[in-house]
């Protein structure tokens, strides 16, 4: 989930509406607006504006607030904004002056946190996020110099962004997070983490170029995964049969995957969702085994071939297919 979709731009006819939903957008449109007469305004989406936040600590009733890329705050700024009483949702992704010593002092009702880019941001800076009770969505993308260390001791989290945190290891993720339920993470990890997170429903792992087969058996203990992404990962799928759980699975740009890995999910009943994108040793015998599928994905598998599609379009769930790019189809 990105920060437009939490943080719309709303601005709306409706007068209640617009007292409780301000950007910068519209504020340009009515400059004697002030900051200090929105005594009810609830949403604030500030990003990529010249604020330094020091009006924002006078709005009390604001709940979700972004400020994404918004270059002249600071940690000192930060301080009337961890003051709010009612702040949910706070977005400082990209404010490069932070460096995270005041986060976690106060914000007691803060669920959802996003500080992706934030550079500055070490593991001690972690320890201080863990004071937030309420805390279940935390996004780290881009925060290279972060090892995951701190992040076990925030206990309440569902929602774990770390893709393109060039610092994070699979020893820095193993001391907890037994109520995390989504996950995304890049390049680093090997996957030997994942048995401290039985909660886990969806997982990220895309790109993550030291995961393997091996590591994948260790998923067997993820009585809870759904959502499964590997794609462009070493896999060649053969041991993903142990996986029961999951619906939806994405192989794209696998190349070592063959019809004998695809074979092994067979034993998935319940998969509704398979995406092989570019898997180009496929041939597509074993698709027919998979008599769940609802929706699957073989473009660019280009050894696939008219014979092969009349199968797999029997299979009785089947409601979607894309062929694009399969050179060998003619029908």
């Amino acid at each position: 989930m990105n920060a437009d979709e939490l943080y719309p731009k709303r601005v709306r006819s409706q007068k209640s509406d617009a007292r409780r939903n301000l950007s910068f957008a519209s504020r340009r449109r009515n400059p004697n607006l002030r900051m200090c007469q929105l005594l009810h305004l609830q949403h604030l989406d500030a990003s990529e504006s010249k604020i330094n936040g020091s009006s924002i600590c006078n709005i009390r009733s604001v709940t979700s607030l972004n400020l994404c890329g918004c270059t002249n705050i600071t940690d000192m700024r930060l301080i009337g904004i961890c003051t709010l009483p009612q702040l949910t949702r706070l977005s400082i992704s990209w404010c490069v002056n932070i460096k995270g010593h005041i986060i976690g002092c106060g914000m007691s009702n803060l669920t959802y946190l996003e500080l992706r880019g934030c550079d500055g941001l070490r593991d001690v800076n972690l320890n201080d996020i863990s004071a937030l009770l309420h805390l279940e969505h935390l996004d780290l993308g881009n925060c290279n110099n972060i090892t995951g260390a701190s992040i076990c001791n925030i206990s309440t989290l569902t929602s774990l962004n770390l893709t393109g945190s060039g610092c994070i290891t699979d020893k820095g993720l193993s001391g907890g997070l037994s109520t995390l339920r989504q996950l995304q993470k890049k390049k680093q990890v090997t996957g030997s983490c994942l048995h401290s997170m039985p909660s886990l429903r969806r997982l990220n792992v895309s790109r993550c170029w030291r995961v393997h087969d091996e590591n994948l058996r260790q998923m067997s203990t993820l009585t809870k995964l759904r959502y499964l992404d590997l794609s462009g990962c070493a896999v060649t799928g053969s041991t993903l049969g142990s996986i029961s759980t999951l619906t939806h699975l994405d192989l794209s740009r696998c190349w070592d995957v063959t019809d004998v890995g695809i074979s092994a999910l067979s034993t998935l009943p319940e998969l509704q969702h398979l995406t092989l994108c570019n898997c180009q040793k496929i041939l597509g015998a074993t698709l027919c085994r998979l008599p769940a599928l609802r929706v699957l994905n073989v473009s660019g598998c280009s050894q696939i071939t008219d014979v092969m599609l009349r199968a797999i379009c029997a299979l009785p769930q089947l409601e979607h297919v894309d062929l694009s790019d399969c050179a060998t189809i003619m029908t």
